[in-house]
């Protein structure tokens, strides 16, 4: 398939890659109708995202066509148009249950800075984004959305990032109707949500603290009012999920090993950042130079004898 990849920092190329694959029981294959490119994706393309490796495929908004589903896939069909949210969730782990899915602890093998990401480096677990004709969609019965036959992939595209973020953001600073409101920095993100009607807003999870009896802890506890709740069977037998986009490889492999042997996060976040994807990328353009600067030594070297021969005569 054609996707579009990283070659380091401010470098990107559209090449060929390998189809993606089921590698997994709750996986689909995406064929991808319509994408997008999102703000935070230059931060992984100005290389400021540590464990970005070379070959990885950014984008986590899209849209697409199942191609192929798993075993155990029992909500999508082979010919569903989906719209996909950039997390990935499981749908089955403590915070899955409680509607918080982007706090998913069972997709990010890698790190506990985030779930699950598309696109996101192997920070987020290392999963080939949407810029791309192909991708997979791990737990297809949570995240995607099935998109309906009056709407086009436009009109719902943004439901998979911008939108949301900017609902929250707008729910947040409660925002309410007829106000006169400011966005700053960024007037993209909320200003996609600043249209909605927010009199009315779905039930979102929030803590609440009763008042405390003298000297005692207040108990949390979870309203889920409106909240869809994902409860699967077979939670025990249920595979781990990896990002397969660019498993660790000669020299960064090892320096990435040993920075996630690193139990200071701070050391961990350079020590990725500033040695191992930096070895990555001129790895990568010293294999790509390679076959050219041998036939270039070889021309030098005969050239050198011819030289040498006409100036003796």
């Amino acid at each position: 398939m054609r996707a579009l990849t990283y070659q380091g920092p401010f470098r990107v190329r559209v090449e060929d890659k390998p189809d993606p694959k089921l590698e997994h029981p709750q996986d689909v294959i995406l064929r991808v109708t319509r994408t997008a490119i999102c703000g935070s994706d230059l931060h992984l393309m100005h290389g400021l995202v540590p464990d970005t490796r070379v070959g990885h495929t950014f984008g986590h908004e899209f849209t697409g066509v199942v191609e192929e589903r798993g075993s155990e896939v029992t909500q999508l069909q082979k010919g569903d148009r989906v719209v996909v949210p950039f997390n990935i969730s499981c749908g089955i782990c403590f915070y899955c249950e409680r509607g918080l899915t982007a706090l998913c602890e069972n997709s990010n093998p890698s790190s506990d800075v985030a779930c699950g990401v598309y696109g996101y480096s192997h920070t987020t677990g290392g999963y080939d984004g949407g810029q791309a004709e192909y991708v997979r969609v791990p737990f297809a019965d949570v995240g995607p959305l099935k998109i309906p036959d009056d709407m086009e992939d436009e009109e719902v595209l943004f439901l998979g990032d911008i939108l949301p973020t900017g609902y929250m953001g707008a729910e947040m600073g409660e925002i309410k109707g007829g106000e006169t409101v400011v966005f700053m920095p960024n007037r993209t993100i909320p200003g996609a949500a600043a249209d909605l009607e927010f009199s009315s807003r779905p039930g979102v999870p929030m803590e609440t603290a009763p008042q405390p009896l003298a000297g005692a802890r207040a108990p949390i506890r979870w309203q889920l009012s409106g909240v869809r709740v994902f409860k699967h069977a077979g939670r025990a037998r249920l595979p781990p999920v990896y990002g397969t986009a660019q498993p660790p490889r000669r020299l960064s492999g090892l320096l990435r090993r040993a920075a996630y042997g690193i139990p200071d996060h701070r050391a961990r976040h350079w020590m990725l950042l500033l040695v191992a994807d930096r070895v990555d990328v001129w790895e990568h353009r010293l294999a790509r130079g390679l076959p050219w600067v041998l036939p270039a030594m070889g021309v030098l070297v005969v050239s050198r004898g011819v030289w040498r021969k006409w100036a003796r005569a």
